[in-house]
């Protein structure tokens, strides 16, 4: 009897990462669940019965040492690069070294780190995987006073764009999708003004990035989650392909 398939969700306790676990155990793939706050008991009642919980600071290199020297590589068959942070809206004068550190380190160098040892295992192993990169509609948008966020997802996006065509050459049979998602009712809200009234709901995104991913037949595809902003009732739209970068 086959071993059931996993998913390894980096940022997964909360928000749509927690989502996507929920979903994935829907879909009787097993959630591996990466964060800081993975033991915390209202975090642990929250993800499904089956997840496997996994401690990782992103801006910590032991805390990913630590973290990937338990994983169990050869048994995962999809990588969600989830994990992100926001600062609220400050200008690039308001944010001080720890905060670009932040930004930098848990929204693009700390999984980095994460998906190169991964990487370098699976193909020893010669066993290809589907990786999914949760980016945002910051990445192509020009947005006031975000300016190291917008980076920090572009560069993420930008990089698994690139990264693909080695990914399948690597490991034939591997895939990579980009998702876009904007305006989300998610903790990364929690103590900034933000008016999230008519934002997307995250399980419902989950859903359709499951059903994207699960149906995915080229090498990388590009999806823009598009929240329908005169309705303004969470419902969206998804659009396929490369966006124009620096659109106001």
């Amino acid at each position: 009897m086959p071993s059931m398939k996993r998913s390894l969700i980096l940022g997964g306790t909360k928000g749509l990462g927690l989502a996507l676990a929920k979903e994935s155990a829907e879909r009787d793939i097993q959630p591996i669940v990466t964060g800081r706050s993975v033991e915390e008991p209202n975090i642990k009642a929250s993800l499904p019965e089956n997840a496997i919980r996994i401690a990782m600071d992103l801006t910590d290199d032991e805390s990913i040492d630590k973290a990937m020297s338990v994983l169990e590589y050869d048994a995962i068959d999809y990588f969600f690069w989830n994990a992100g942070t926001w600062p609220g809206r400050k200008s690039f004068r308001e944010l001080s070294p720890a905060d670009i550190d932040n930004i930098t380190a848990t929204n693009f160098t700390g999984p980095l780190k994460v998906l190169h040892r991964f990487h370098e295992k699976r193909e020893l192993q010669k066993k290809p995987y589907h990786l999914i990169a949760i980016s945002s509609a910051s990445a192509w948008l020009i947005r006031k006073n975000e300016t190291v966020y917008c980076a920090s997802k572009d560069a993420q996006a930008v990089f698994v764009l690139n990264f693909a065509d080695e990914l399948a050459l690597e490991l034939p049979g591997s895939h990579a999708t980009i998702f876009y998602p904007g305006g989300m009712k998610t903790e990364i809200f929690k103590d900034t003004k933000q008016d999230t009234t008519g934002y997307m709901e995250p399980l419902e995104v989950a859903k359709a990035v499951w059903n994207e991913v699960l149906n995915q037949k080229e090498v990388c595809r590009e999806v823009h989650i598009i929240r329908n902003k005169e309705k303004n009732d969470g419902s969206f739209t998804l659009e396929y392909g490369p966006k124009l970068r620096g659109i106001k």
